[in-house]
């Protein structure tokens, strides 16, 4: 199964033989992963309706708190919108959990473990939520 980026660049979708199933994607998929995690929504307010909150509009994770969140709810929120970006968007990933991992200044990591094509999987994430970027290593 082809995620949303690979469905947008494919050119010739009927061609069944343009895509080597055997070959090792995890470059790939790993790329892909980090440019979900760092694309933001478009419209912040479709997160609640049905077919549009899984369309290229809400591709990304919202890095938009309230003023008053404190920084476990942060974590905890956070959390849940990058497994639910994953389960939305990557196709490839099946049993998503997403664990917080340790915390350092400005630093918060997560554990995401799946099942991919090729077995488990297992990346660590690094989140700085001063410049609200991701790191993914795995």
């Amino acid at each position: 199964m082809n995620s949303l980026l690979q469905r947008l660049a494919d050119d010739n979708p009927n061609d069944q033989y343009d895509d080597a199933e055997g070959e090792d994607k995890s470059d790939v998929l790993v790329s892909e992963i980090l440019l979900l995690l760092s694309s933001r929504p478009l419209n912040y307010h479709v997160e609640n309706i049905r077919l549009i909150n899984e369309s290229i509009i809400n591709y990304g994770v919202s890095d938009v708190f309230t003023s008053d969140t404190s920084r476990l709810e942060k974590i905890s929120i956070m959390q849940e919108r990058i497994k639910l970006a994953l389960q939305r968007f990557e196709p490839r990933l099946k049993s998503i959990n997403v664990y917080p991992g340790e915390t350092q200044k400005h630093i918060n990591s997560f554990v995401i473990e799946a099942e991919g094509f090729l077995g488990n999987v297992r990346y660590h994430l690094m989140w700085d939520d001063v410049l609200n970027q991701f790191f993914l290593r795995d």
